[in-house]
């Protein structure tokens, strides 16, 4: 058997939303899983994909795993803040599905999927494609979500550097309790970011991408990450983010991203830095 699964590349956070806002991109990592007679997954992908993969026939009560070989394409990135993790899981866990006649359904396997990679605001856009809120119930593990549909005028401008930012490493430094004037704060700009990407009222979107949670603990790992805000608003960008957790950043432009993209990558001096003005995509995963 032989299964390709084409995945989108994810943005999380947006600004103000953590752990609660993502969206996916028109940047597809493309996986072909096949059954072979040997498997050895050597690469940090490869061995996600067969992670979930091994986790849905652990799930289904199967003792007895095919070998399958894995083959994905060269623009995954791994630590880019672009949901790598995510779309590898949940390529395996596809697959693994297929290949057991579909026995879970998408709750099933997102819950699955959330387990294993833990960022829902990764996990569901990936899957469902478009802007995706993220609820996680008070009383459970719960996961909820809305799709929202972004006006199809704004794009994503993505400024990616060289060097990675895991995100196990930047979480710690975000504090686990917040003051009451943060969280309004973000709170009301995430309700602000969901109303003008939708509406394409892009003027709000600079206020709209303001945060008080997570940003200013994270440029520690990455000093020069405000000054390159700093380039694309200048020339034009209606609002700019760390993605994820980074060190990737997003800039919702309409227009000149040429110019934008110039001014953050001078700003940034990283030769090896990938320049990508990306769609924001209503559809998620697709099994060929």
């Amino acid at each position: 058997m032989k299964i390709k699964i084409t995945v989108p590349a994810t943005s999380a956070n947006l600004g103000p939303g953590f752990d609660t806002l993502g969206l996916a991109l028109n940047w597809k990592y493309e996986y072909i899983i096949k059954t072979t007679r040997m498997a050895n997954q050597t690469d940090v992908k490869s061995k996600m994909v067969q992670k979930g993969f091994n986790s849905i026939f652990k799930k289904h009560g199967q003792k007895k795993i095919p070998n399958i070989k894995i083959d994905t394409s060269e623009n995954i990135l791994i630590g880019k803040g672009l949901g790598t993790s995510a779309a590898c899981y949940l390529a395996g866990i596809e697959a693994a599905n297929i290949f057991l006649h579909r026995p879970f359904n998408d709750k099933q396997k997102l819950n699955q999927a959330i387990k294993i990679e833990g960022h829902a605001d990764n996990i569901m856009p990936a899957y469902y494609g478009g802007l995706q809120i993220i609820v996680k119930s008070n009383n459970s593990n719960e996961i909820s979500n809305l799709k929202i549909k972004v006006h199809n005028k704004i794009n994503l401008l993505v400024l990616v550097p060289s060097f990675s930012m895991p995100t196990k490493r930047t979480r710690k430094a975000i504090k686990k309790t917040v003051a009451m004037e943060d969280a309004v704060f973000n709170m009301s700009r995430a309700i602000l970011l969901s109303h003008a990407l939708s509406s394409g009222k892009f003027n709000y979107l600079n206020e709209a991408t303001q945060d008080m949670l997570h940003q200013k603990k994270r440029s520690q790992f990455f000093p020069k990450m405000f000054h390159v805000f700093d380039a694309a608003l200048s020339n034009g960008a209606h609002g700019v983010y760390l993605s994820g957790g980074g060190p990737t950043i997003g800039a919702f432009v309409t227009k000149n991203a040429e110019k934008i993209g110039r001014s953050m990558s001078n700003t940034l001096r990283d030769t090896n830095s990938i320049l990508k003005l990306c769609k924001i995509v209503n559809s998620g995963i697709k099994i060929d």
